[in-house]
């Protein structure tokens, strides 16, 4: 054998060996985040099983609704024998009786912003082409999704981008990686409710008011892994059974959550810097968020509380003036970013800057 062979047949050795252990080590890989995601699904069951049992208990303890002085003197239904389930998109098997989508960073916060800005409804699209579609048909629409500025969308989903925007009287049309696919995926249910931190206290009290006695939560981000998503979830599960429940520790594990990281760190693009605290805000709008069939669109509309929408104003500042000579009235382009520098929104038209 030649040494030129030697050299070929040793190279072809190498390579073969190479290769093996490169697909060990990618079957290693699999195995182990089949058995990460195994450990964290069953973690998620066995919350969903302890909130269920102490909620059964204590249904059969009282066997009824009970009620306690609310925050504005008045008894409030407190509800004890709510069934409550947390899955992801991909766990739905049929309609829920009561379906509550959790999209803390960012598409229900985003939504409520854009409530607070004056919007009347939200069109949860099921993609970016019909999303395009219903803005071409309707160009005064305001289109936004998820990640940098696209051409044919108004906006991306940021709250702090969106609390610049005067959306009075306007439809939104809006597309997101995990809020808007969960919603859509519960369309079917009697009633959707798309909450996060913001809407907390209000998604709990309709809960109350409705008196369901199963609630599915639908936690959307990362497969149903997303922990801010969760930790939401939980917390207005609480909220609806115990008024009284603290948010501290369900705001700790949102803050220190992946998505929170992604989104301080700029790893996912079309974001405000005030994105994650602006996510974080409990109870910062006094209506909960409905989403329903109208036609062959899910449309998401606000529902004021009344006692909430009273507390609400009590708190309120009074109204500072705005108009062309106020400082709180300009025509600006906010700053969106994106993980690679900074643009300008190409949403159109005078914004309205709202304290």
């Amino acid at each position: 054998m030649s040494a030129e062979d030697a050299e070929v047949l040793l190279r072809d050795s190498m390579d073969a060996r190479r290769t093996a252990m490169l697909d060990h080590m990618a079957g290693e890989y699999t195995r182990l985040e089949e058995a990460r995601r195994a450990f964290l699904a069953a973690g998620r069951r066995s919350v969903s099983a302890s909130t269920t049992t102490r909620s059964s208990l204590a249904a059969s303890t009282t066997g009824e609704a009970y009620h306690s002085p609310g925050a504005s003197g008045r008894a409030c239904a407190i509800m004890t024998g709510m069934d409550t389930r947390f899955l992801g998109i991909a766990d739905l098997v049929e309609a829920p009786s009561v379906a509550v989508v959790v999209d803390v960073m960012r598409a229900f916060t985003v939504a409520a912003w854009a409530f607070a800005q004056g919007a009347e409804k939200i069109v949860l699209a099921e993609s970016l082409d019909e999303a395009l579609a219903l803005k071409a048909r309707h160009p005064d629409w305001v289109a936004l999704k998820d990640g940098p500025p696209a051409p044919g969308f108004d906006t991306v989903n940021s709250p702090g981008l969106l609390r610049c925007i005067d959306l009075g009287g306007r439809t939104v049309v809006q597309k997101t990686t995990a809020g808007t696919v969960g919603a859509l995926a519960v369309k079917e249910a009697p009633l959707v409710l798309c909450a996060s931190f913001v809407v907390a206290e209000a998604t709990a009290q309709l809960l109350r008011t409705h008196e369901s006695d199963s609630v599915t939560f639908v936690v959307t981000g990362e497969d149903g892994q997303a922990d801010e998503d969760l930790a939401c979830a939980q917390y207005i599960a609480r909220r609806a059974t115990e008024a009284g429940t603290d948010a501290a520790e369900f705001l700790r594990r949102a803050a220190e959550s992946r998505a929170a990281a992604e989104l301080a760190e700029g790893v996912r693009q079309g974001v405000h810097p005030d994105d994650v605290a602006l996510c974080l805000e409990v109870d910062r709008f006094p209506f909960a968020m409905v989403a329903a069939l109208e036609g062959s669109l899910m449309v998401l509309r606000p529902r004021a509380m009344p006692s909430l929408t009273e507390t609400s104003r009590e708190n309120q500042s009074p109204p500072r003036p705005t108009g062309p000579t106020s400082p709180d009235h300009a025509t600006v382009a906010p700053t969106v970013h994106t993980g690679r520098g900074s643009v300008r929104s190409n949403f159109g038209g005078r914004l309205q800057i709202n304290p």
